[in-house]
């Protein structure tokens, strides 16, 4: 559950990739790789017109706000990190209507991943009475400054109060968040090609990154969660699913190259237990 958005992303060559982009198609590319299941919920402008192609397709709630335009991102990449700018949107999800589709399509589990504003707090509250949640906090501590930058706020206090299955941030997000306060059954912290760490209650494991270059990144902490996700399932050991979301969040940035088993055995042999 997130915001469709129409990206443009800077690589550090200064190469320009224009795309569909946020969570709802990133996990996606995911689920074409993997499988597993997948639904979408997400708010959409009256220009985003791939939403005429969904119409007749279940597993996809897309609420079209007329009179306004799909979120927008600049994702300028440098060495020293990623800058980003955003327009349109100024839509949320309807409350009534999203818990309406997902209690007819009654999902094991519902990832909510917001990009900017358009997942409202009242709705998440009431999906963690309804289903196992997860979370990737993004767009709940992202504001506009000057010229549609994007700047940061900590996490609203409403979303300390909910029991989580996965709490999902980056390591540029963390000095917002107080994890002392986060229930969750388990917490990933992105940190790009630096890896992740996976931290279960008083314990915590440094999960290697597999190396790339030259590559566009945008959309790589939304890939990990679904992989992470989808490797709990597959392995039911969550250092062993943060190592597979690790290994093929690269194969697929990368759109194929080194077999992702591969990647999956390399970078095992690189966990570190951190705490």
């Amino acid at each position: 559950m997130g915001g469709y958005t129409f990206d443009r992303n800077i690589l550090e060559d200064g190469r320009v990739v224009e795309s569909i982009g946020g969570p709802p198609y990133h996990m996606y590319r995911a689920y074409k790789t993997v499988g597993g299941e997948y639904s979408v919920v997400s708010p959409v402008g009256e220009d985003f017109d791939i939403w005429r192609d969904y119409n007749r397709d279940y597993t996809r709630f897309l609420e079209v706000f007329y009179g306004c335009e799909t979120l927008r991102f600049t994702n300028e990449y440098t060495a020293s990190g990623r800058r980003q700018r955003v327009s349109g949107g100024g839509y949320q999800l309807s409350i009534v209507n999203t818990i309406d589709f997902l209690e007819r399509l009654f999902p094991e589990h519902v990832v909510v991943s917001p990009v900017y504003n358009e997942v409202p707090l009242k709705l998440v509250q009431s999906l963690s009475t309804l289903f196992k949640l997860s979370i990737d906090i993004q767009g709940f501590i992202r504001e506009v400054g000057d010229n549609g930058t994007i700047i940061h706020r900590g996490l609203p206090d409403e979303l300390y109060s909910i029991s989580y299955y996965l709490f999902k941030l980056s390591s540029e997000e963390s000095e917002y968040i107080d994890l002392d306060k986060v229930d969750a059954e388990y917490i990933v912290l992105t940190n790009g090609r630096e890896g992740a760490t996976l931290i279960l209650g008083d314990s915590g494991f440094y999960i290697p990154a597999y190396p790339l270059s030259g590559v566009d990144e945008t959309g790589s902490g939304d890939i990990f969660t679904y992989l992470f996700l989808h490797g709990l399932m597959k392995y039911s050991d969550p250092v062993e699913a943060s190592c597979y979301a690790s290994a093929y969040t690269s194969y697929i940035l990368e759109g194929g190259g080194t077999d992702p088993q591969e990647r999956f055995k390399l970078v095992k042999e690189g966990v570190k237990q951190v705490r």
